[in-house]
C-alpha cells in the first residue's frame, strides 16, 4: 500500500483523505494477499459485517463498528479484528483509548465475538506502527505505553 498508494497516506499538500479511503485499500490489499495463502484463503476480509442481522456489535452497551474483520462468513469463526487511525488523527491519548478498549473487548475469550487477535494500526507517513492484542490484553510484550512515549 505504501507503494502503490502513498498518494493517499501523504499527498505532499497538507491535506488528507477519509481514513476510510486507506482502510478500504489496505483491505483490497489484504484480501488479495490471503487468497493465495493457505490455510487463509477461507477467510474473508469485511468491513461493517454483521453475522446477526440486525444486531450490531455492542461493547458494554455501545454500539461497535470495526474497522476491518477476517472472518469466516456465516460462521463464528473471527480471526482478526482491526481498528485504524492515521497520523493526522493521533495527538492525544484519548483519540485512541476507546478503539483499543474496543480491541480488548473483542479479543476477549468470553463473550459473543471471541476474536483471536486485534490490530491497532496507526498509518504514519512511512510505515504503519502496529499494536497486537490477544486474550483481551496487549500481545508479545507490547504495552500501553509503547505508542505515546515514542510520538507523543
Amino acid at each position: 500500500m505504501y507503494g502503490n498508494d502513498h498518494y493517499l497516506i501523504d499527498n505532499g499538500v497538507g491535506s488528507h483523505v477519509d481514513e476510510r479511503a486507506i482502510v478500504f485499500r489496505f483491505g483490497y490489499y489484504f484480501q488479495t494477499f490471503l487468497e493465495h495463502l493457505r490455510p487463509y484463503s477461507d477467510y474473508v476480509v469485511d468491513v461493517e459485517y454483521n453475522r446477526d442481522g440486525s444486531i450490531s456489535k455492542r461493547v458494554n452497551g455501545d454500539l461497535k463498528i470495526p474497522d476491518l474483520i477476517l472472518h469466516k462468513r456465516g460462521t463464528k469463526d473471527n480471526l482478526l479484528v482491526m481498528e485504524f487511525k492515521t497520523y493526522w488523527n493521533v495527538s492525544t491519548k484519548d483519540d485512541v483509548q476507546e478503539d483499543i478498549s474496543e480491541l480488548k473487548e473483542l479479543t476477549k475469550q468470553i463473550g459473543a465475538y471471541k476474536y483471536r487477535y486485534g490490530l491497532f494500526i496507526v498509518i504514519n507517513k512511512d510505515k504503519p506502527l502496529v499494536t497486537v492484542f490477544k486474550n483481551g490484553d496487549y500481545y508479545s510484550g507490547v504495552n500501553e505505553r509503547s505508542y505515546f512515549d515514542n510520538k507523543i
